[in-house]
């Protein structure tokens, strides 16, 4: 695994986590597991990126 790609991957880690607990605490979703839910699609989007450059 590339390092540049740890960075975006753990990102998406936190987000889920951070949306899990959301969830689990408010039993609803709310604007932060929103935000959380565009930063991880922001994420993959860069791993997209870095895999397409380097081929």
């Amino acid at each position: 695994m590339k390092k540049e790609l740890i960075s975006p991957l753990l990102t998406i880690l936190a987000m889920i986590l951070l949306i899990i607990s959301r969830v689990i605490d408010a039993k609803k979703v709310d604007w932060i597991a929103y935000a959380a839910i565009a930063i991880i699609i922001a994420c993959i989007i860069v791993i997209f990126n870095s895999i397409n450059r380097t081929k």
